[in-house]
């Protein structure tokens, strides 16, 4: 897929029930710092690579999202991306407008005015979360980008965006009302992420981690993975240069006292990992977390 980088508005045509879209193939790492959205529910779908958000709630929730997720925010929440930046990744989004009245958000749509009620009604019951999405959302996500790129002159390109946006929208409403798919940590995650975050700068054990969720570590690998959408070793290494975010942000720590006090072997495999976690060096991203600006490609 070539570089594309896509915003609309429902109101260009003619779908008002969609306040905002877009969607970006981005090769670098780019800041994303907090905010928040009162017109609608926002969700994001990540089709390659993988980010996280940091959501300014009571809890300080971090909605990881692997690629092939949904993620949903709810309107007024403030978020930023995780450590403010967002990963290189190819990131589809839109936010469904919540304030206008059922009958005007139905116009455009296949939707009746009760239908479009439910769809808001789901969506915000659901709460702040992360579901996986199947092969028909992907394919629909992929012909909706498509259209929306086109620049063909084709006369019947609004009516096929408004029908691939009514489909996405329902499959969404699908997904996050079948609350057992919902990738929410439960108290066996919670115990494993607690083990976890006590280890960042030790060595990690996958035998420890299990005794502590009285598991094998056959069942903590494979449960963990199934109920984070992660392999154990990808998270911590997650906690671990999450907290590098969050030292590099200090300006009188040096970079390589960093890389020790969290266990890596030399300041040039901390550097190694961090980019290719983040797309950018811990310099680099130590000058956009003091304010400064990373070149975009």
């Amino acid at each position: 897929m070539r570089k594309l980088h896509i915003m609309v508005h429902g109101t260009d045509f003619g779908f008002p029930l969609l306040y905002a879209g877009g969607f970006h193939n981005r090769t670098t790492a780019i800041r994303l710092g907090t905010h928040s959205h009162g017109e609608g529910v926002e969700l994001t779908y990540v089709l390659k690579g993988n980010t996280g958000w940091q959501l300014e709630d009571d809890a300080r929730s971090l909605l990881l999202q692997p690629g092939g997720t949904l993620s949903m925010v709810q309107p007024n929440v403030p978020h930023c991306g995780e450590q403010n930046v967002i990963r290189p990744c190819w990131l589809f989004w839109f936010i469904v407008d919540c304030r206008i009245d059922a009958e005007k958000a139905a116009t455009g749509t296949p939707f009746s005015v009760r239908e479009v009620m439910n769809l808001r009604e789901i969506l915000q019951k659901a709460g702040n979360c992360t579901v996986p999405v199947d092969s028909h959302f992907a394919f629909y996500v992929h012909r909706l980008i498509a259209a929306l790129s086109d620049t063909s002159g084709n006369p019947w390109k609004e009516a096929e965006v408004r029908n691939l946006f009514s489909l996405v929208m329902m499959n969404c409403a699908r997904f996050f009302s079948a609350n057992s798919n919902r990738l929410d940590k439960d108290d066996f995650a919670r115990r494993a992420a607690a083990y976890m975050q006590g280890r960042i700068g030790k060595r990690y054990r996958v035998g420890e981690a299990a005794r502590e969720c009285r598991v094998s570590p056959t069942a903590f690998c494979k449960r963990f993975k199934r109920e984070t959408g992660q392999t154990p070793a990808d998270y911590f290494q997650r906690l671990r240069l999450t907290e590098a975010c969050r030292q590099i942000a200090r300006e009188r720590i040096s970079l390589t006292e960093i890389a020790y006090r969290l266990g890596f072997s030399s300041s040039q495999h901390f550097s190694r990992v961090f980019k290719q976690y983040f797309g950018l060096s811990p310099r680099e991203y130590r000058r956009i977390a003091l304010g400064g600006t990373q070149k975009q490609s």
